[in-house]
């Protein structure tokens, strides 16, 4: 077993930076958008290298999303994808558009718990060309802790990549001002389009809803559109 054997916490308060200015950096072309949501910080955070020692972690088994809920799907000119989302969510609107595509997902049943999907352009290849997924993990939890509100963040288990569809899964756990709330990221890239799923839930109630969040994280798939 090549877990670490205690969590990594981040206390240290950065200035993050934008995600498409970070990625096209590496080509030589500056450009500017917000960071008004959390996924556009763990979407800028993702696209650095951060040195670090790493280890390797076996992608865990779970069980696949709910039977009894349907297949999203999503498609667009230039993308498309689908995923699973947990029994009774259903899409919300956001009033304000601060990226290239989102849909937003909450609970019926569940306050606090909801799964959120963003796409951004970006010019890069792949996520290993920043970093293995620790690596990434890091900087999504340092971004993370830069938020205002937020008094520490924990690295709750090693981050892994998906073998099937090259995909980074991080879990974290949040505590501000708000409470205490649970993480799960699922970063990809793919013919130039960054794709972040971003799930959060209470953490009083993420025991019991860990294992259909992950499983609808998981049975996300970029497509052809």
């Amino acid at each position: 077993n090549n877990k670490v054997s205690s969590p990594f916490t981040f206390v240290t308060r950065q200035t993050s930076t934008h995600l498409e200015a970070e990625a096209n950096r590496e080509v030589g072309t500056t450009q500017h958008t917000d960071d008004e949501t959390r996924r556009k910080f763990i979407a800028q955070a993702s696209l650095f290298a951060f040195a670090s020692t790493t280890t390797t972690t076996a992608f865990p088994l779970v069980s696949h999303a709910a039977a009894d809920s349907e297949e999203y799907r999503r498609t667009q000119k230039d993308f498309a994808y689908t995923f699973v989302p947990p029994p009774n969510f259903e899409t919300t609107q956001k009033p304000v558009k601060t990226h290239l595509d989102e849909i937003n997902f909450k609970s019926a049943s569940t306050k606090g718990y909801q799964i959120g999907i963003t796409v951004d352009p970006v010019r890069i290849k792949s996520l290993k060309e920043f970093g293995t997924p620790a690596e990434v993990a890091a900087r999504v939890v340092t971004a993370e802790v830069n938020r205002d509100g937020v008094f520490d963040v924990t690295l709750t288990e090693d981050a892994v990549e998906d073998p099937e569809t090259g995909a980074y899964e991080i879990n974290y756990l949040s505590s501000g001002k708000r409470g205490n709330k649970h993480f799960l990221a699922y970063v990809n890239i793919s013919n130039g389009k960054l794709y972040v799923l971003t799930g959060q839930v209470k953490e009083e109630d993420y025991k019991e809803k860990k294992s259909e969040l992950v499983a609808s994280a998981r049975s996300f798939r970029i497509i052809s559109p």
